[in-house]
């Protein structure tokens, strides 16, 4: 068996393929047990939505950087300038965009349940290929 066969992406004529069987059976699984995913989704976001606030390490700090990006933005802060970042910046500009568009309070509720349902079904998989 060639490298190339064990890669998880392969190039063939400029275009990238999936070539894993990992991925293979973990979309397999999704399609045969959609409901029961769906199901253990909602159950985990239960506490995401129940409590009126969300507590999480420095998730204040994060939506009031997006909040001020925002009010930077559309020149509410007129003597703040954003110095351009490229680490640990995710969470804040998922806030700051969707915050825009629906308020910060609900992109906090979004982000964190993104964040809880990446980290749970990661868990998952990564505890499913050992």
């Amino acid at each position: 068996m060639s490298l190339q066969k064990d890669r998880l992406i392969s190039y063939h004529n400029g275009r990238a393929k999936i070539r894993s069987m990992q991925v293979k059976r973990a979309a397999t699984f999704l399609r045969t047990n959609a409901k029961r995913a769906l199901l253990i989704s909602l159950l985990i976001l239960v506490p995401c939505f129940w409590h009126k606030r969300i507590e999480a390490g420095d998730l204040t700090s994060h939506t009031y950087n997006a909040w001020l990006a925002h009010l930077v933005k559309t020149g509410q802060a007129p003597s703040l300038y954003i110095e351009p970042r490229w680490n640990n910046i995710v969470v804040d500009v998922a806030l700051e965009k969707i915050g825009a568009l629906i308020g910060f309070v609900a992109a906090e509720r979004i982000v964190v349940a993104v964040s809880v349902l990446i980290f749970f079904w990661g868990a998952f998989a990564f505890i499913s290929a050992a």
